[in-house]
């Protein structure tokens, strides 16, 4: 399993923003999802009471359905997020890989347009230590734990993705192929 993880910049040399790190498959950067859904991204709200097991028993609630993560076709592994994206990939000005200050290793730097940094921090500050799940290609990649509020609109994805993967990523960005999950 690999380890991503999303920090907003500011917290880069104050700690950081998101913290729990999330799992995604070893091969990070590859997707079975059907070409028109490459480049997606979304965050979404986690339930925080119902797992996917339970989902798949008595049906999810209300708003919230079952997403596959990343490396793994078992809906009981899933996680229930909610339907409605917090923000999607058409509100990201842009997505550049850069090298994480901390580890020295490759990163996506992502950019968010005036009304992604308004969402993206009033969801942030209304759900301390609620996961939020990154979702690229219709499959979860992480669900971090909202450690602090990420207020000025950009934020890193790092942990242990290598160059080519994370400029792979960073270019389906920036292609922006979807309107959002």
């Amino acid at each position: 399993m690999r380890f991503l993880r999303l920090v907003a910049l500011a917290a880069l040399f104050g700690g950081l923003a998101i913290g729990q790190v999330g799992h995604i498959h070893t091969a990070g950067a590859q997707s079975d999802a059907p070409t028109s859904h490459r480049g997606c991204l979304s965050f979404h709200l986690v339930h925080p009471q119902v797992s996917a097991y339970s989902a798949l028993q008595a049906g999810a609630p209300a708003g919230f359905r079952i997403s596959l993560i990343q490396g793994s076709d078992r809906r009981e592994e899933g996680l229930v997020i909610s339907e409605t994206p917090v923000v999607t990939g058409s509100e990201l000005a842009d997505a550049e890989v850069t090298v994480d200050p901390g580890t020295l290793q490759p990163a996506i730097l992502l950019r968010f347009d005036a009304a992604g940094t308004r969402k993206l921090a009033r969801f942030t500050q209304e759900n301390m230590a609620r996961p939020l799940a990154i979702v690229l290609d219709g499959r979860v990649v992480s669900a971090p734990m909202i450690r602090e509020p990420i207020l000025g609109g950009r934020a890193q994805i790092s942990g242990t993705l290598t160059k080519v993967e994370a400029e792979e990523i960073a270019g389906r960005l920036r292609a922006k192929n979807c309107r959002g999950n």
